[in-house]
């Protein structure tokens, strides 16, 4: 069994995730079998995160479920600990910022590997943060603590690259994306993190409006569009990819198609029950309507932005607080669209 856990952890790669659920699936047989609770909270939270990168958060939810009632009949501190990754997962989903923070710190806190835990605990804290306070705050600090935690990982130089457009040096984020993208992205290693690494990087085009270097990694993504990111070492969710590929299709000038993936992704946020992400996805959706102008599309972004001020108002969500304002000042005239893809991902 040990064999099967393994890998697990080494099938991540998104071509592998057949695999994966396989070899979840034989791990939990064996552990029913064998009669190890706590190998089978391990099999059904595997099983789980990979549902979640599969756009079936429903499905994932049923196994998260089955896990923390297992885990509740064990009653050791590392197997519950493992189990409540969902009571995360459903916290940040609903817009429950604080519950997920506070549940992320006590999750970790139970994590038998202290290495896994503090890696863990940053990736989450920094997404929850994101999407709490705004864009902007706290990003000099966390690329400051990445960079020198791991200055040589392709994560960092993705994750660094997409901090860089964010901060409006773009010559530096696309010199960057331009050594990651080497002979195929050669840089970026195929494994478990591949898939949210160049998502990560994609940032750069889209942010940038460089349908060039949109265009390569357009159609790099473009074979897992049902699938949905999960960042730091799964430990919290994200957007569906079909979002990004809209991003990146703006950039590329393909407004059409854009429209398409930003319908994917609100339906499969909308199928999944994932309201946080919806609204995600809608902020960014306005940036095509705000780009093509017309009058319905312009009603369009009005309707989204009333939508996402009342949720971040609700939800304290300040990420989406500051991108209402943006749509706001775009509508007013305030930004020209050509500027508002930018502009929607800035705190000011």
């Amino acid at each position: 069994m040990r064999v099967l856990s393994v890998r697990i952890l080494i099938e991540g790669a998104p071509d592998l995730v057949e695999a994966r659920l396989e070899s979840c699936n034989r791990l939990l047989k064996l552990s029913n079998e064998a009669n190890l609770p706590a190998t089978k909270v391990e099999a059904l939270v595997a099983r789980a995160l990979t549902y979640v990168s599969l756009s079936q958060a429903e499905r994932a939810e049923q196994d998260f479920r089955q896990a923390k009632r297992i885990a509740l009949e064990v009653g050791d501190a590392g197997t519950l600990g493992q189990a409540a990754i969902h009571d995360v997962f459903r916290a940040f989903w609903d817009g429950r910022l604080h519950d997920a923070e506070q549940l992320a710190c006590a999750q970790v806190a139970a994590d038998r590997d202290p290495v896994r835990a503090r890696l863990t605990l940053l990736g989450r804290l920094f997404g929850v943060h994101y999407v709490r306070h705004g864009e902007t705050q706290g990003r000099v600090t966390t690329v400051t603590l990445v960079e020198g935690a791991f200055p040589n990982a392709a994560s960092t130089g993705c994750f660094v690259a997409a901090e860089q457009a964010h901060a409006g040096n773009l010559a530096a984020a696309r010199s960057r994306f331009d050594a990651l993208a080497a002979d195929d992205f050669a840089a970026i290693p195929f494994g478990p993190g591949w898939l949210v690494d160049l998502a990560t990087l994609a940032l750069v085009p889209h942010l940038a409006d460089d349908a060039e270097r949109a265009a390569l990694i357009y159609a790099r993504l473009t074979p897992y569009a049902e699938r949905s990111l999960v960042y730091a070492l799964e430990a919290l969710p994200g957007a569906p990819v079909s979002c990004m590929l809209g991003m990146l299709a703006i950039a590329i000038g393909d407004l059409r198609t854009a429209q398409r993936w930003f319908e994917q992704a609100v339906a499969s946020c909308q199928r999944q029950n994932v309201p946080l992400l919806s609204h995600v996805v809608h902020s960014e959706y306005a940036s095509l309507l705000l780009r093509r102008g017309s009058t319905a599309d312009l009603r369009r972004a009005r309707a989204i932005k009333n939508d996402l001020r009342a949720f971040a108002e609700a939800h304290g969500v300040g990420l989406l607080t500051v991108r209402a304002e943006n749509i706001e000042r775009a509508l007013l005239g305030r930004l020209s669209p050509a500027s508002s893809l930018r502009r929607l991902h800035a705190d000011g």
